[in-house]
């Protein structure tokens, strides 16, 4: 099956809302792979479920960033952080959500809330700001990381208010 194409604000057509996932190769951590290179065969890539949808919620345009560990210092390791569009309800509006989990050699991802609870959070949540007909859209997040490790995220924000039908 795949996902649905959808509207903001409309539920999927055919009821298949979308979930993130997360999967890397599973290169040894010396680097020797004894079979065929991960972009050559399924094999190597072990799929793993971020936004579990037991909801008919629909999770969407997830981003990923790698906040590295300090490379003189062999117990620092990496950092993945992902970042998606998910909708609040059945039918409502896009928030933007967050996860992370320490990036082990050979080791399942076990994704947090960046709280230190198991899971994900929303990051940032729509808010209706009054005049405004129903709670805007956060959509299509983008995430970065600068030196120093900070973390950077952006996304589409619908505004009511614009004067255009173009927003920024």
């Amino acid at each position: 099956d795949h996902c649905d194409e959808l509207t903001p604000g409309n539920p999927p057509a055919g009821g298949i809302p979308c979930a993130v996932y997360y999967c890397r190769s599973n290169e040894p951590a010396d680097g020797n792979q004894p079979g065929p290179p991960p972009w050559q065969s399924n094999y190597w890539w072990e799929p793993q479920l971020i936004a579990e949808t037991l909801d008919t919620l629909d999770d969407r345009y997830p981003a990923i960033a790698i906040e590295y560990g300090d490379p003189e210092d062999p117990s620092a390791n990496d950092r993945i952080h992902v970042v998606w569009q998910r909708e609040r309800s059945v039918g409502g509006v896009y928030d933007i959500y967050y996860s992370t989990c320490e990036n082990l050699p050979g080791v399942p991802c076990s994704w947090e809330d960046g709280l230190s609870q198991p899971g994900f959070r929303p990051l940032y949540e729509s808010t209706t700001e009054q005049g405004e007909p129903v709670p805007r859209n956060s959509l299509v997040p983008a995430i970065g990381i600068s030196q120093g490790n900070n973390i950077h995220v952006v996304w589409q924000e619908e505004n009511f208010k614009a004067t255009s039908p173009y927003t920024t």
